[in-house]
């Protein structure tokens, strides 16, 4: 593990950095390893209301490892992502976004924009890896081949609040592809899932929303399997579930009995 992680320092030495900064684990670990070695360090987050739910959380890791944080803010997502969702949509949006970051960079006369893309994630379907490369914009996880399990491994060692925390995607990753993204639809996702979590008590949740026809939707709930099973053997939880669905907006609400799937939209 340490030859790992003088293999990131290695990267960040002398170097005045910008980081894509989610204030999930893998961007956390960045951010405390280029604190160690490189000259400076600005953590950047990148925010549209379509994108991101909440800043909040990011602000509170960001504080807590102590680190110069920015917001920036994205004018506009590409209008083929919202009119056409096609399938590579996760590669056009990393590209959009990301030549904020390399202006930003630019302007601060910078050396490099880093990313938290960790080894695990080249073996999963990750479309907007192809813009990182194509852009120039550096993995030193993936360099120093560290693992999702090694990276919360030193998480923990820096007793980091998110160590353990869920994985987050992308809001847009709730539609299938080839369905019209609206405002409307990831309100209802927004709403949804800030219920199940905060008032539930489910730490990893997706509310997958499909068209049924012309303003009817259709909630499809990944859980853990514990969530899942409290769920069904719960006539009060159903109840409340489907009731407070159906006043966001959905017309069915149904549970995915195979649980979470990682960035995966049937």
């Amino acid at each position: 593990m340490q030859s790992k992680i003088q293999r990131v320092y290695s990267v960040f030495r002398k170097k005045k950095i910008i980081i894509a900064f989610s204030g999930g684990v893998d961007s956390s670990v960045i951010a405390i390893l280029a604190k160690k070695s490189a000259d400076k360090v600005i953590c950047c987050t990148l925010y549209h209301p379509l994108l991101l739910d909440d800043l909040e959380e990011i602000k509170k890791v960001a504080s807590e490892i102590n680190v110069d944080w920015r917001i920036i803010e994205i004018e506009s997502i590409p209008n083929k992502i919202i009119e056409k969702n096609p399938k590579n949509r996760c590669y056009i949006c990393k590209t959009n976004m990301m030549k904020y970051l390399i202006e930003y960079k630019n302007r601060k006369n910078f050396d490099m924009v880093v990313d938290g893309t960790n080894y695990d994630d080249l073996n999963k379907f990750r479309p907007g890896i192809k813009a990182l490369k194509e852009l120039g914009v550096v993995s030193p996880l993936v360099a120093a081949k560290l693992t999702k399990r090694e990276i919360r491994d030193i998480a923990k060692s820096y007793n980091l609040s998110v160590a353990q925390k869920s994985p987050t995607t992308c809001l847009l990753s709730r539609i299938p592809y080839n369905e019209k993204i609206t405002k409307e639809k990831i309100e209802m996702i927004k709403k949804a899932e800030n219920f199940l979590k905060k008032d539930l008590n489910m730490s990893l949740i997706r509310v997958r929303t499909h068209n049924l026809a012309k303003n009817n939707f259709l909630a499809r709930i990944e859980a853990k399997k514990e969530d899942i099973r409290r769920i069904i053997r719960s006539n009060e939880l159903t109840t409340l579930i489907i009731s407070k669905l159906k006043e966001i907006g959905y017309n069915l609400i149904t549970i995915d009995l195979e649980g979470y799937h990682e960035n995966y939209v049937k």
